[in-house]
């Protein structure tokens, strides 16, 4: 990451309801994504309208308001979700392969049905984002076909501890961004599990449908 990433990081950390940031810039160090997390304490379109200001006025960055994105964390968003139709994680390990460690993610849905994703652990700095590549292979099981991948993962300092979790889906002709965020707690390698699966539920869970029946 960038200095002036960071610094923009910070900055924006300072916005009254903010729990993290997180800043993308491209090789020319504008602005192409602003991910921020917020209690509910205000609205979002008020926060984005602080997230414009603080840029322009500190980093002489004009930021349009549709490059922000706010998510919103309840308390229940730190559980991974229960209902009739919500997988659970059944299971998250390091398998040893002849090819070197790998993370494991098992799922299960209430029927008693399995799914599970695998990913390469790579070095310590990469290793989250390997569980949730792992979590979205065994999604895509599910689904029945490939419809989402993980774009980033980050772990955000503050109180309480966070880890935000961003998802490519593919809906028909169009990719879509879907964040989602867990507490870490003492397991960071579980929240990014329940990170993943919270950025889907808008998507994955839908009234009406079967638990084992995709939307």
């Amino acid at each position: 990451m960038s200095d002036l990433a960071t610094q923009m990081e910070n900055a924006l950390a300072r916005i009254r309801s903010v729990l993290g940031v997180r800043v993308i810039l491209d090789t020319m160090e504008e602005v192409q994504e602003v991910h921020i997390l917020t209690t509910e304490e205000r609205n979002p379109k008020q926060v984005v309208r602080d997230a414009e200001s603080t840029l322009l006025i500190k980093f002489s960055k004009r930021v349009d308001h549709r490059k922000i994105g706010v998510v919103q964390q309840a308390e229940a968003d730190e559980k991974v979700p229960t209902g009739e139709q919500r997988l659970k994680i059944e299971a998250l390990r390091l398998a040893p392969t002849s090819d070197g460690p790998y993370w494991e993610v098992v799922l299960s849905t209430p029927t008693g049905l399995s799914y599970t994703g695998s990913a390469a652990k790579g070095d310590p700095s990469s290793s989250l984002q390997a569980i949730s590549t792992a979590t979205l292979a065994a999604v895509n099981q599910y689904a029945g076909e490939e419809r989402f991948r993980p774009e980033d993962v980050s772990q955000l300092t503050g109180d309480p501890p966070l880890v935000l979790v961003i998802i490519l889906w593919l809906n028909g002709s169009v990719e879509e961004k879907l964040v989602g965020v867990a507490r870490t707690g003492d397991d960071a390698q579980e929240a990014t599990v329940k990170a993943t699966l919270a950025a889907l539920n808008r998507v994955l869970h839908r009234p009406g449908h079967q638990a084992d029946t995709w939307p």
